[in-house]
């Protein structure tokens, strides 16, 4: 009687992955991260470079005036 009973058909259900949205979080604050660590390296190249344009001298880091 085994053989006619009904038997799912197909591939089995995957089992959820309890990080796996931990994870898919993660991932996507450091694409925002890089991003906006890429948008201050531009800044500060822009302001060196403005700098330099009129002539006044920055300050690196750790100098007091």
């Amino acid at each position: 009687m085994e053989g006619l009973s009904q038997k799912r058909r197909g591939p089995l259900p995957k089992e959820n992955n309890p990080l796996a949205d931990k994870v898919k979080a993660l991932e996507k604050e450091t694409v925002r991260l890089r991003a906006r660590a890429e948008r201050a390296e531009g800044l500060v190249e822009l302001q060196k470079k403005v700098s330099e344009i009129l002539g006044i001298e920055l300050k690196h880091n750790g100098e007091k005036d």
